[in-house]
């Protein structure tokens, strides 16, 4: 069977055999390069995968330190609220301070020294003369 088709190839002319050789190693070539596209085409989605996945890591940690830094900016604010409410607590206590200091320092009775109910009154509340 087989060498009666070689015989009658052998009986083509040389203008066929050299086209019939031609086309089978365009069709090799081509064939190789459909294999070689194939794996191109496999590690280009592959890597379009793995893009995707290391932009969404990328997205994952600039929401994290966005959310870190609204963090900080948070404590930075209440850190000067509470600056200033200590602030405004220390000055209220030494104004309050001040008042206090200056009524104690001033008279409280306006009785002048030696009156005689005065006197009669601390010998009363105290036992003093």
């Amino acid at each position: 069977m087989f060498s009666s088709i070689i015989t009658k190839l052998i009986a083509l002319p040389a203008a066929f055999k050299v086209g019939a050789l031609a086309f089978l190693i365009l069709m090799g070539v081509q064939v190789r390069h459909a294999v070689v596209i194939h794996r191109f085409n496999k590690q280009v989605a592959q890597l379009q995968i793995d893009l995707d996945h290391e932009k969404a890591q990328e997205t994952g940690i600039l929401m994290s330190i966005n959310q870190q830094n609204a963090k900080i900016v948070q404590m930075q604010q209440d850190a000067e609220k509470a600056q200033l409410d200590a602030t405004n607590r220390v000055l209220s206590r030494l104004t309050l301070g001040a008042k206090v200091s200056k009524e104690l320092k001033s008279p409280q009775s306006t009785v002048p020294p030696g009156y005689p109910d005065m006197n009669l009154w601390l010998n009363h509340e105290f036992g003093v003369q």
